[in-house]
C-alpha cells in the first residue's frame, strides 16, 4: 500500500484530515491519536466530524490517561481514578473537612469559612491567563471567555469563598471589556449551572450519596429538569470566542438551564 503521512497539532486530526477527504475524495484517510486527543482537547472536532460524515477512519488508542504527556487523567479514566498530575492529589485531602477542587481548580465550600481564606481569590487565576495574552491580542483583536458561574450571583450555604470568588469573576469581566475595547477585544462570562463533571463525583463521595439519589436531588432546581453536559459549556464558549458573536461584550452567558430563572 501507498501512502503519505502527516503530524498534526494536538487535538486537530479531525479538521486537517476532514479537508483532505473532502479535497480528495478518492484517497483513503485514516486517523490515529489517543483518547485525551480525540475526546478532550479535540473533542468538538470529533463531534462535528462525525455530523458530517466525511468518508475517513479514526483509530482512537484509549489509553485511559494522556499517554504522550504526563499521564494526566483523561475522559476515559476511570471514576476516583488519581494521576501523579492531578493537582488535588497536591493541595487537598478529599475528606470531610477539607475543601473540594473542581475541574477548573476552583475551591468548594465544607462550611469551614476561615479554613478556605487563604483560597478566595483561587478562581481569579483567570485573570492570569488574560494577562499573558492581551499583550498578543492587542494588535488584531480578539475574544476573551471567562468562566464564571451562577454560583456568582447566587448565594448558596458553605459556599462562601467559592461565591465571592466566581462575583469577582463577573465584576472583572466587565472591568475588562471596559478597558480593552479599544483594542477591539471582547470579553466576556460563562455562568454554568450544575454540570456533571468528575467534580460531581468528588461531591457525590462527599455526601454519601448515590448518583442516581444527587441527581434527583440537583437537577429539579433547573427549570430544564435536568444536569448539565460539558459539552453544554464548550459550545456556549465556541459561540462567545467566535465572530458569531461580535457585538457581544461584558455580558455573563447562563448556562445553567433555567436554575437562576426561579
Amino acid at each position: 500500500m501507498n501512502g503519505h503521512g502527516a503530524h498534526y497539532i494536538h487535538g486537530r486530526a479531525v479538521p486537517l484530515a476532514s479537508g483532505i477527504s473532502l479535497a480528495r475524495p478518492v484517497l483513503h484517510v485514516f486517523l490515529f491519536g489517543g483518547d485525551g486527543d480525540g475526546f478532550s482537547i479535540g473533542g468538538n472536532h470529533l463531534d462535528h466530524g462525525a455530523r458530517k460524515n466525511i468518508n475517513m477512519t479514526y483509530f482512537i488508542m484509549d489509553n485511559f490517561v494522556y499517554g504522550l504527556t504526563k499521564k494526566q487523567t483523561s475522559p476515559t479514566s476511570p471514576i476516583g481514578f488519581k494521576s501523579k498530575t492531578d493537582p488535588t492529589e497536591f493541595r487537598l485531602k478529599h475528606e470531610p473537612g477539607h475543601p473540594a477542587a473542581d475541574v477548573n481548580g476552583n475551591i468548594v465550600g465544607d462550611g469551614n469559612f476561615e479554613a478556605q481564606c487563604t483560597q478566595v481569590f483561587a478562581n481569579i487565576g483567570t485573570a492570569l491567563v488574560s494577562k499573558f495574552a492581551i499583550a498578543h491580542m492587542k494588535a488584531k483583536g480578539g475574544s476573551i471567555v471567562n468562566i464564571a458561574s451562577m454560583s456568582g450571583i447566587i448565594a448558596q450555604p458553605d459556599f462562601a469563598t467559592y461565591n465571592s470568588s466566581k462575583g469577582a469573576v463577573l465584576t472583572m469581566t466587565k472591568c475588562m471589556a471596559l478597558d480593552l475595547a479599544r483594542f477591539n477585544i471582547r470579553v466576556n462570562s460563562i455562568c454554568p449551572g450544575c454540570i456533571v463533571t468528575s467534580a460531581s463525583y468528588r461531591e457525590i463521595e462527599r455526601l454519601g450519596l448515590t448518583f442516581e439519589q444527587w441527581r434527583d436531588r440537583m437537577a429539579p432546581l433547573h427549570i430544564l429538569n435536568r444536569l448539565g453536559e460539558p459539552r453544554e459549556v464548550a459550545n456556549a464558549a465556541l459561540f462567545l470566542a467566535s465572530d458569531e458573536s461580535s457585538f457581544i461584550t461584558a455580558t455573563h452567558l447562563m448556562v445553567d438551564g433555567g436554575y437562576t430563572a426561579r
